[in-house]
């Protein structure tokens, strides 16, 4: 039997954000991949490596995890309209939405750990700060472990996320959540602690200059999570998950994979003020200062 002609009307096109999807995300996930492998070479060969960077590399590993889900969900329909995917599609999207929050939500949390651990060796003896800092670290764990609990009780059974056989009356409806806003104010919070910390440590006017406006790009990383916001309202209200997670995923890929580049950026400028210097961009150690 032929589909009426105005049920048909109703329908939103059968289009696929997949295309674009995928060359966005690529392209931050391979900065953010050079920043790291180029913060762990300089690492290697000129200081020691230390736990800062381990926590980059779990932060670095989550990324991979959420790329390599994006790219499979991409494959299974992912940013395309539910009507037109198959059941198993539509399964395997919401399973799949579990693992895509807890690489988000643990990414941002090592990223964050390790931009902290770095300000703890640099305050030196301020021990107010270091407290500060042991204590932000702290918070930051514990809302992701919130996250986590969260994730895994949003239903009960867990399988009412993607059996649409069960019902979802014992569901949280995503439009409660709230993690995207209490992602952006610690990412506000700790894109302006280090304008603070600098002023502590014994460094020239230049380097505090060059590490808090590289530090200041996390609030990027805040912006970011703005338009997740509004997102997150219509996906809560519409049964089309597979469109709207899309736009959600894009920014919670963005968010991270800035995070973890910004996160690397203080450790790669002895490098770039080396070769700046090399084209005389920037007065050599023994030269003149302007």
């Amino acid at each position: 039997m032929a589909i009426p002609r105005f049920l048909l009307e109703d329908l939103p096109s059968n289009i696929s954000q997949g295309p674009k999807l995928i060359s966005l995300f690529s392209v931050f996930y391979a900065i953010a991949l050079i920043a790291v492998l180029s913060r762990l070479w300089i690492r290697f060969r000129m200081v020691r490596f230390g736990l800062d960077d381990w926590f980059i590399l779990a932060a670095m590993a989550c990324a991979t995890g959420l790329y390599i889900i994006a790219m499979v969900g991409i494959a299974n329909g992912l940013g395309r309209h539910i009507h037109y995917l198959t059941p198993d599609e539509i399964v395997f999207n919401a399973r799949t939405s579990i693992f895509v929050t807890e690489f988000y939500v643990w990414g941002v949390t090592m990223a964050k750990i390790s931009l902290l651990i770095m300000l703890f060796r640099l305050v030196g003896e301020h021990k107010r700060w270091k407290q500060g800092i042991v204590i932000s670290i702290a918070i930051m764990v514990v809302l992701a472990v919130a996250s986590s609990l969260w994730n895994y009780l949003q239903c009960r059974p867990l399988k009412a996320l993607w059996d649409l056989s069960i019902s979802r009356d014992a569901c949280i409806n995503k439009k409660y959540w709230r993690d995207p806003g209490t992602f952006m104010v610690s990412d506000i919070l700790l894109s302006l602690l280090p304008i603070f910390v600098i002023g502590k440590i014994q460094r020239s006017r230049g380097e505090r200059a060059v590490i808090c406006l590289l530090m200041a790009l996390g609030l990027l990383c805040s912006a970011a999570i703005v338009p997740k916001l509004i997102t997150l309202q219509h996906y809560g209200m519409s049964l089309d998950f597979t469109w709207f997670s899309a736009e959600l995923l894009t920014w919670s890929m963005v968010e991270l994979l800035l995070g973890i580049t910004t996160t690397c950026m203080p450790t790669l400028k002895s490098v770039g003020e080396k070769y700046m210097r090399k084209l005389g961009l920037l007065a050599t150690k023994g030269g003149a200062q302007h």
